[in-house]
């Protein structure tokens, strides 16, 4: 089955950048935060004041009680059993947080106001590092980099920096938080979000105030040295309680802890659960939806009954997420006992009542990948037709000031290049992508590595038997500028190499990276201008699995003769793998040599998709309508392909605008069909197939992030 994680495009709305709109759910379907259920309660090791703990990849809880740290013996089982103790950490007044690395190998804990932070391993505590960093409250960048909430040990300022577990550097990201800081916690994009926690600047934020920042402006904090200003940045989406215990479960909804005891704003005796579909109202609206506060209705805010209110304590509550079982845990300070919430099931009442009017929430989860050389956060936790991880980058000599985040190459290439300017617009031979967070320079003597998840093959069923694709930033000059007529080909070359095994490499000959053919992002561009400025990109996708005709010469010709000859396709540099005589390479190498005199632009890479079989409703192109053409619609059920681009592994019938009723018809008229013309477009699903369409939109409650 085909997992999805949700993306969201955040970027900081204060620095004049638009926040996107990916992946908004909708309502049809939808669970109400009102329908998770206490359905259980443990307690935990005594002591509960400086008991803090989180959940192992298997389910399993670790508990930090002081210094002394337990494992659960089995998932739900409420027992622990003692696994040693961390050296060198006894804060006086207890743990503030403990947090475990995705891989589950390594666990981080702060030291409520000590100056550093223990980082040890999982299975064996006594080996630990103290690390001196602010310790208020943590979150994963990936397996080895952790973001510290708290005041700054390198800009004596109160916000977020990064610290590098494996070498101990310590990178400022937030600064000028106007109060002290709070939680912490990433989205699956690698958007980052955090809080003022107690109010004590006249005229900054509230108590409570949680902001969204995009993971581009992270990067750039992090590649670039270009910090963050809390209060003059991001985006609010929430103001509630002390902004603590921060985190997503797997609906898309935000809970929130804390209580602000001083602020006067009334905020105790709850926890908190923020509706997902708010948070994208106002991360697409920062202007016109509101922040969700204490007055928002309880369609949108949830509040969890707690005894904050009645106890003399500054400790906000915690909560944590358990993805393993979909669980929500929740703790209250002075208290031993944690209750239980289950997660309740993404709605399918409407796909039952409708047959196909089905909105799922997506999953927030932060999906790291290791590098040789240096570490970038994956495109996607789950495997895509497109380069997944970033393993090397060297920028070499030369490269473009601003233009070397290597992210920039990871996903689907540029189908609209800096809309947001007059100069923009979609992506054509004769415009190419040229934003910084849209494609990555090399230098002379530089590099980039990428790699993907499930293997290029060599498929000679691919059409012209081309299996990579690699985008660069090509163009050919117009020759009867503007109206478009292909003069030369301006590129600047690059060598590509492949690999199986990340160790030895192949070289592709006769090819360019940053070569013919030149990105088309739609098979409809329009260089019309909107009222304020923007450009108008298209409505209807090319195929960025698809190759060019090798044979096809576009020199001499116009633009609308050039999308003849792309006949749907992207565009792209294509490579046949039987050229180096490897059957399957996961590797990818852009190099550019000393005394080139050029800087080669990457977009991306793309395995190649073989033909399509024709069957309506294949949508995967399995040879047959069936379960996995099902759960392509309904993992995807209103993604916009115009903005998002088309789902990985969708190959035939490429939608266009929304993923919607007609890809679902699609399915269901066709279901079990094979290409015979009996079997396309008349079939009504018998009962047993009908079963099968339901059972698999049940079984979609779990799929993995």
């Amino acid at each position: 089955m085909l997992h999805r994680t949700f993306d969201r495009a955040a970027a900081s709305a204060a620095a004049g950048v638009l926040f996107g709109t990916l992946g908004t759910a909708g309502a049809v379907g939808a669970q109400s935060i009102d329908d998770y259920a206490l359905t259980r309660t443990f307690t935990l090791p005594a002591g509960s004041v400086n008991v803090w703990f989180d959940d192992l990849p298997d389910g399993r809880l670790l508990v930090l009680n002081g210094n002394q740290v337990s494992v659960e013996s089995a998932v739900g089982s409420g027992v622990f059993d003692a696994l040693g103790t961390v050296p060198n950490y006894d804060p006086a007044f207890g743990p503030t947080f403990l947090k475990v690395s995705p891989d589950g190998t390594r666990a981080v804990a702060g030291t409520n106001g000590e100056g550093f932070v223990a980082v040890f391993d999982t299975a064996d505590p006594s080996s630990s590092t103290n690390f001196s960093v602010g310790d208020f409250d943590a979150a994963w960048l990936d397996d080895d980099r952790v973001a510290i909430a708290n005041f700054s040990s390198t800009t004596f300022e109160t916000g977020v920096e990064l610290l590098d577990t494996t070498d101990g550097t310590v990178t400022p990201l937030i600064v000028g938080l106007g109060g002290a800081s709070s939680g912490i916690t990433f989205d699956a994009a690698g958007n980052l979000y955090t809080g003022n926690g107690f109010d004590f600047t006249p005229g900054g934020s509230d108590t409570g105030s949680i902001k969204a920042f995009a993971a581009s402006d992270i990067q750039s904090a992090i590649t670039g040295g270009t910090t963050i200003d809390f209060e003059a940045s991001g985006i609010e989406v929430a103001d509630l309680l002390s902004a603590s215990s921060l985190g997503f479960d797997d609906l898309g909804n935000l809970f929130v802890g804390g209580a602000d005891f001083f602020g006067g704003s009334g905020d105790l005796g709850y926890a908190a659960l923020v509706d997902g579909d708010a948070i994208d109202a106002r991360l697409a609206d920062p202007v016109g939806a509101p922040v969700v506060d204490t007055n928002s209705p309880a369609a949108l805010l949830r509040q969890f009954p707690s005894p904050q209110d009645t106890i003399d304590a500054m400790e906000p509550p915690l909560w944590v997420f358990n993805e393993a079982t979909s669980e929500l845990y929740l703790k209250y300070r002075n208290f031993d006992e944690v209750q239980v919430f289950q997660v309740p099931e993404p709605g399918v009442a409407a796909l039952l009542g409708g047959l196909g009017l089905l909105a799922l929430r997506r999953r927030r989860r932060v999906a790291g990948c290791v590098a040789a050389g240096s570490l970038v956060l994956a495109a996607s936790a789950s495997a895509s037709p497109y380069a997944d991880a970033v393993v090397s980058y060297d920028p070499g000599l030369n490269a473009a000031p601003g233009f070397t985040d290597p992210a920039t190459a990871l996903g689907e290439p540029t189908r609209a290049t800096v809309p947001t300017s007059p100069f923009g617009g979609a992506t054509t031979p004769f415009q190419p992508a040229f934003g910084a967070d849209e494609i990555v320079s090399i230098g002379e003597s530089g590099q980039l590595t990428v790699s993907f998840d499930d293997p290029v093959t060599d498929d000679p069923a691919n059409p012209f038997g081309i299996d990579l694709l690699v985008f660069g930033n090509a163009f050919y000059t117009d020759a009867d500028f503007p109206n478009g007529l292909a003069g030369g080909l301006f590129g600047e070359g690059g060598v590509i190499e492949v690999s199986a095994d990340g160790v030895d490499f192949f070289e592709v000959t006769g090819l360019d990276a940053d070569g013919a053919f030149p990105t088309l992002g739609y098979l409809d561009p329009t260089g019309a201008v909107t009222a304020g400025g923007n450009q108008v990109t298209g409505t209807v996708p090319s195929d960025f699995l698809k190759p060019v005709d090798p044979a096809f010469d576009p020199a001499g010709k116009t633009l609308a003769e050039i999308l003849t000859g792309y006949d749907g396709s992207g565009g792209g540099v294509g490579v046949d793998l039987a050229s180096v005589g490897l059957g399957a390479v996961s590797y990818v190498r852009v190099s550019n040599p000393s005394g080139s005199g050029v800087t080669p632009e990457i977009d991306g890479f793309a395995d190649v998709a073989a033909a399509a079989s024709g069957v309506v409703g294949d949508y995967n192109d399995s040879g047959q309508v069936e379960q996995g053409d099902l759960d392509l619609v309904l993992q995807n059920w209103g993604r916009d392909t115009g903005v998002e681009g088309v789902p990985a592994g969708w190959l035939s019938d490429l939608p266009s605008g929304s993923v919607e009723q007609s890809e679902l018809d699609g399915v269901l008229q066709n279901w079990g069909g094979t290409g015979a013309p009996e079997m396309n477009g008349t079939v009504v699903p018998e009962p047993a197939s009908l079963f099968v369409l339901i059972t698999a939109a049940v079984g979609l409650d779990r799929r993995s992030a």
